[in-house]
């Protein structure tokens, strides 16, 4: 059984914020994006460098972070690989391909909260088989991360 070890989800996450950042850093650089909503790409973008340096803090901080193997833990470990296999963006170069294949910016952006919203989905997921609290506080952390992604989307969606 491939158990989650320590550190396992901030690495994940580490993981997805890499993704985004070349999900974002490729739709900045598409052709015919309005100046306005480039501006919005490449800071998002650059939150990701930040996000991915918050967790790796946290990774740091946490250095006691254990996910303690439960009754249900062959369950848990399932769910997740369920959760990870299905994210919008599984694959190496996904983001990129999603990217090119975006007809416009408004499909970008929806591309983009999807993305934030699956990230969410997999960290609550995560948070569910959580038994301690030091990492149950670690993964919220990374859930208030992400969520201001989509508020910060959503908002941007609505004024277009």
């Amino acid at each position: 059984m491939n158990l989650f070890k320590k550190n396992d989800l901030v690495e994940i996450a580490v993981q997805l914020e890499d993704k985004g950042f070349k999900f974002y850093d490729a739709a900045a650089n598409k052709p015919n994006i309005s100046e306005k909503v480039k501006n919005i790409l490449i800071h998002l973008r650059d939150e990701e460098s930040k996000h991915r340096a918050t967790f790796l803090e946290l990774r740091n901080k946490v250095d006691l972070f254990d996910l303690k193997e439960t009754s249900n833990w062959s369950e848990a470990v399932m769910y997740m690989n369920v959760v990870l296999d299905s994210h919008i963006f599984s694959g190496d170069d996904a983001s990129i391909k999603l990217v090119a294949a975006s007809k416009d910016e408004k499909e970008i952006l929806k591309n983009a909260v999807s993305f934030e919203k699956d990230t969410l989905l997999m960290f609550h997921s995560f948070k569910k088989f959580v038994t301690d609290k030091k990492s149950a506080e670690a993964i919220q952390e990374i859930i208030n991360e992400e969520y201001k992604h989509v508020e910060k989307l959503s908002q941007i969606l609505k004024s277009l």
